[in-house]
Order: structure tokens, then C-alpha cells, then sequence
């Protein structure tokens, strides 16, 4: 065999990436993608040993010869699911004996199996750390609830002692500005009870109607002012979305909250992405996500281009009072994740150090979320 080559399937994308190429010196390697639609894309679908000719083992595939002067073998590798082709080739005529055919086949089915087996382990390592942060979010949540309603009485006392004392004193009275002190501060704690108990999913909360590219684009003008010269913003919207039910003016705080954190991590200038899109629960998601297989949701992505998150950071990125910066409050993205997680969807982040970060809420289409409501709770 003088070529061979490993192509990956990405199950996104639906193309066939190149991770692995041997040749004789001097030849250049193969397309670094082939789609589906290649003669090595169809063997893969038909799940099935392949023989043709060519020149070497892409040339069928590009198309890059017009003579017979070799013989390229494709041998899809399968699990549960295409997993991706190897293909062999040679020059010299009949080298693919019957024999050897049945040695590449059995090649290429241990292979898959092993493939199958490393991903189908990766995965369950995946969820078993998602089952722990998420074990982890609802213990936070708790707790938050817990606090939240006991400092909320407390405050409504402060409050109420505050109001009264000021009701007694007259407008220039010294002791007077005290008890306003204490009558703003007070009401500033109120405002962070709400976040906790938005965060623990037990805030009120007006769900309604809405259309999420409308939405975006009426926040566009106020985002352009926020985010400033330096950074670009970049909307792509997917026309003819569903509506979807949530919050509105709650949704509207979380993507402004996101892109004034994506401008923190640019402090250099970058390009903010907002993006919409749908998005139907797969095998691969349940577990992961809300819902129920096949369900379809909208989807938001808030993306920006700088500096991203370590795998510990973005752990924790959920966590209430957790924050990188030197003046935040940690309650942001916790606060998020409770009112998102609420209304029946979901938020999730992907981030490397130097990558940028990208985070993607998963909303309820109107309909399901109008069944899921009047499903009885048992």
C-alpha cells in the first residue's frame, strides 16, 4: 500500500475531516475536507467496503486524475453511528486480493469499535462532571433560597424602622440623611435577594410572548453605546424563528448582562456575535439539556473573541458570588442560569484560553412550553 488516509466524520458539520495521511515524499496530502457526497462519503453511509480506481486514495474523490493507473480501497469505520473512513490505495494492479479485503474489513470494524467504545467513555466522564456541577448548582440554590428568604424578612424590618424614623424627623434634620443611608442600602440588599432567589428558580417571573429577533434588534442601538468603538457587533439572526416563551424584560437584562462581560474581555477591542438559530434535542443532548428527544427550541449565542476561561473557571461560572473581576458582584451569570433554567431551558458555555467564549441559551417554543405547564405534577 504506497497511500493511506484517516478521515474523522464531524457530526455537525456532516463532512469528513482529514486527522491522518501516508505517502511517498513529494505528494501532497489530500483535501483536508470531503463531504458526504464523496465516493468516501457514500461508502460510509452505505456502511460498506468500497473498491475503485485511482491515483491516490482522494483521487476518485477530487476528481484529480483521468486514468486507471491504481486501485483505492474505502473502509468505513462504524459504531453505533458513522464514525469515519480509512482509505488505501496502490499502484500495482491487483494488489487487493480477496484475502486482503477481508483483513482491511476486519481492520476497519475492530477500529470502529474501539472508536465507539473511547466515545461513548468520554461521554459518560462528560455527563458525570455535568451531574455533578448541576448537583452542585441545586445545592447553591437551595441554600440561596433559604438566605434570601430570611434576609428578606430582616430587611423589610430595616425598611420599615428606616421609614418610620424618617417619618418622625424633619427634612433637615442630621439624622435624618443617616436613616436615608439605611433606607437605599437596604433597598440595594432587596435588589440582590431577587437575583438569589432568581438564581434558586423561586422569583416571580411574567412569561409572555415573545420574538427573540425582535428583541435583539430593538437592544441593538443600546448595545452599539455600550460596547463602544472598539468593538464590533455582528448580528445573525435566523429569519422565521418561533416565538418563544419567557421573561422579556428578565431576557433582555441576561443578553445585555452577557455582552457587557464580553466587552470585559476584550479590553482591546474584538467582535461581539450575537446569533440565533434553532436547535432539535438530540440523543447526544439528553441529559445535557431540558426536554424531551426531537423537541425543537430557539437557540441565542453571545460570542466574543478575546481572551476565554480555564476549564476551572468555567465550572464555576454559574456558582452565585463566584467572579473573576475585581468589582464584581458573582451574582450575573448565577442570576441567568436561574431565570433561563426557570422558564424550562437552558444556558450553557464553551470557552479556551485565547478562544474566546460563547454562551448559547436553549429556549422553549411557545407551544411546549404552553404542554409543559398543563402537564400534571405528580
Amino acid at each position: 500500500v504506497e497511500f493511506a488516509s484517516l478521515r474523522i466524520l464531524d457530526e455537525d458539520t456532516q463532512q469528513m475531516g482529514l486527522l491522518a495521511f501516508s505517502g511517498p515524499d513529494g505528494v501532497e496530502p489530500p483535501p483536508d475536507i470531503l463531504p458526504l457526497q464523496s465516493p468516501s462519503g457514500l461508502a460510509l453511509q452505505e456502511g460498506r467496503f468500497k473498491i475503485e480506481y485511482a491515483v491516490s486514495p482522494e483521487a476518485s474523490s477530487s476528481q484529480s486524475s483521468s486514468t486507471n493507473s491504481g486501485t483505492v480501497c474505502t473502509i468505513p469505520l462504524i459504531g453505533q453511528r458513522p464514525l469515519g473512513v480509512i482509505n488505501v490505495a496502490s499502484t500495482r494492479a491487483g494488489h487487493f486480493t480477496p484475502d486482503l479485503v477481508k483483513l482491511l474489513t476486519a481492520i476497519g470494524e475492530g477500529l470502529g469499535a474501539l472508536m465507539e467504545n473511547a466515545h461513548i467513555s468520554d461521554e459518560r466522564e462528560q455527563l458525570a462532571r455535568q451531574l455533578v456541577q448541576s448537583q452542585k448548582l441545586e445545592t447553591a440554590g437551595r441554600l440561596a433560597a433559604g438566605v434570601a428568604h430570611d434576609f428578606n424578612n430582616l430587611l423589610t424590618l430595616i425598611m420599615g424602622h428606616a421609614y418610620a424614623g424618617l417619618s418622625k424627623l424633619s427634612d433637615d434634620s442630621p439624622p435624618g440623611t443617616d436613616l436615608e443611608e439605611i433606607e437605599k442600602a437596604a433597598g440595594r440588599a432587596g435588589e440582590l435577594t431577587q437575583k438569589l432567589l432568581a438564581f434558586s428558580m423561586r422569583g416571580e417571573m411574567e412569561h409572555q410572548e415573545v420574538n427573540v429577533n425582535e428583541l435583539i434588534t430593538g437592544l441593538e442601538f443600546m448595545l452599539g453605546r455600550l460596547m463602544g468603538e472598539d468593538v464590533e457587533i455582528d448580528l445573525s439572526l435566523e429569519p422565521d424563528l418561533d416565538e418563544v416563551r419567557a421573561d422579556q424584560g428578565q431576557l433582555e437584562q441576561i443578553l445585555v448582562n452577557l455582552a457587557l462581560n464580553a466587552k470585559d474581555a476584550m479590553p482591546t477591542g474584538g467582535t461581539l456575535t450575537i446569533q440565533t438559530g434553532s436547535s432539535n434535542l438530540s440523543t447526544n443532548d439528553i441529559g445535557r439539556r431540558s426536554g424531551k428527544l426531537g423537541e425543537r427550541q430557539v437557540t441565542i449565542s453571545v460570542t466574543d473573541t478575546r481572551t476565554g476561561m480555564t476549564q476551572a473557571v468555567k465550572e464555576r461560572v454559574f456558582e452565585p458570588f463566584f467572579t473573576t473581576k475585581a468589582d464584581g458582584s458573582g451574582m450575573g451569570l448565577s442570576t441567568a442560569y436561574g431565570v433561563i433554567k426557570q422558564g424550562g431551558g437552558d444556558i450553557v458555555v464553551e470557552s479556551e484560553p485565547g478562544k474566546g467564549t460563547s454562551f448559547t441559551i436553549y429556549l422553549p417554543l411557545l407551544e411546549q412550553a404552553a404542554e409543559t405547564s398543563q402537564t400534571p405534577r405528580t
